[in-house]
């Protein structure tokens, strides 16, 4: 039997609330945060959907809080994000977590009453494996992602991965550094180079080569990427 649940929980001020809902799929059970503001100027916000790190830690929970540092770093009254858990098993690359996300954004739907065909994703570390999972086999159309210290290079051949019709739509913005602890440049980079020059002019790469692998690391140096990763002008 399929279950949903949607609960309600103040987040911090009175513009801005923190939803959780309850995802069921084959027996595994996802735990998502939701960020909004209680008034939205436009009637069908921006629909951002966040993909945590630490994908097969023991932590189900991780999608609770995953979203809130974007939430912040965004400060705007027009979006919704939403951050699905993966654990274990049950990691982003598998056929239950892109069935779990489009549940997570059918829920959106249900609760702030207005249709959603198409959105944004963001991923940090192995939760960029999320987004091009999603963009792959997800039921939305995606207008732009953002990938933070990612190695999509494990995934095998670029060329192949590019060629993927949905691949092609929308936008792709990387932000990689040289010093990633996980993820050397020296690996990840060229890989990247070549994805994005197969994709054509709508995959971007930012490379520092300071760069660290942690979420903190860019939200200190490269908030402006970062909150322009949704509109057409990239850096």
């Amino acid at each position: 039997m399929k279950r949903l649940f949607f609960l309600f929980f103040l987040f911090s001020q009175a513009f801005a609330t923190q939803d959780s809902i309850v995802l069921f799929e084959d027996g595994f059970k996802s735990l998502a945060g939701v960020w909004s503001t209680s008034s939205h100027k436009q009637k069908s916000p921006s629909v951002i959907i966040w993909f945590h790190g630490g994908m097969q830690s023991p932590n189900c929970q991780k999608g609770l809080i995953a979203g809130k540092g974007l939430f912040e770093l965004l400060n705007d009254s027009n979006i919704i994000i939403a951050s699905p858990s993966a654990c274990q098993n049950n990691h982003w690359l598998s056929p239950s977590l892109t069935s779990i996300t489009d549940k997570l954004i059918d829920s959106l739907e249900g609760h702030f009453k207005f249709s959603i065909q198409e959105v944004h994703l963001a991923g940090v570390s192995d939760g960029t494996l999320g987004v091009l999972a999603y963009s792959i086999n997800g039921k939305r159309n995606v207008l732009s992602r953002l990938l933070i210290s990612s190695n999509l290079s494990i995934l095998g051949d670029f060329q192949k991965l590019s060629q993927i019709k949905k691949i092609k739509t929308g936008k792709w913005l990387f932000l990689q550094g040289g010093r990633d602890r996980l993820y050397p440049a020296s690996h990840v980079l060229p890989w990247l180079y070549s994805f994005c020059e197969s994709i054509g002019s709508s995959c971007n790469i930012v490379f520092d080569a300071e760069g660290e692998h942690d979420w903190s690391y860019w939200v200190e140096k490269h908030p402006n990427q970062i909150r322009d990763f949704r509109f057409s002008k990239l850096p």
